[in-house]
């Protein structure tokens, strides 16, 4: 596609003669978004983004394929805003990505909009008596080394608890509760 040319021309015809004007056109550009794992490089699909242009006008929501890719239609000159709008399940922005990033457009080159993300991981406490037994119904607290809280936790039957869903990371458990 090419871009509208909203600039006037203004020209002289003069009688018995032709006045040639011409209108060039630019090409319009698309933005390519690319979404990857940062440690691996994995792209990852099912990454959901709105384009706005920088007027506050929305051009379209979008979702990475299974190439971790999309493809913009054409656009004209101009900034424009990537929002993300949803991550899949088991990632979290990496410290290299936020949830807007804004692009500029020019004419016939098309613009490249990298997406990094981090696996979540998991934690797996276990309770166990002196004698190694598991010991159901135990409260722990996790935190961020920051001291941020994580939330608080109960063991099963099994003397476990699964914490799910962190970024990777130093954490602090503290027991808070035992059974009667």
């Amino acid at each position: 596609g090419v871009a509208v040319d909203a600039e006037t021309q203004t020209f002289l015809i003069t009688a018995g003669s032709t006045t040639e004007v011409t209108i060039r056109h630019s090409a319009k550009s698309k933005i390519t978004i690319n979404a990857a794992d940062v440690d691996t490089g994995k792209f990852i699909s099912g990454v959901k983004v709105e384009v706005w242009h920088l007027n506050g006008a929305i051009v379209g929501t979008y979702e990475t394929d299974s190439t971790g890719s999309i493809i913009t239609g054409n656009l004209a000159d101009g900034q424009y805003v990537v929002k993300i709008v949803s991550i899949p399940d088991g990632y979290a922005l990496s410290a290299q990505t936020s949830l807007e990033t804004t692009v500029t457009v020019k004419a016939g080159v098309s613009v490249n909009c990298s997406l990094r993300f981090s696996v979540l991981g998991s934690m797996k406490i276990v309770a166990v008596g002196e004698d190694g037994s598991a010991l159901a119904g135990v409260t722990m607290s996790v935190k961020t080394k920051d001291g941020q809280a994580v939330g608080e936790y109960t063991t099963s039957k099994d003397g476990s608890v699964i914490v799910t869903g962190l970024s990777a990371g130093v954490y602090i458990v503290t027991e808070t509760a035992v059974p009667d």
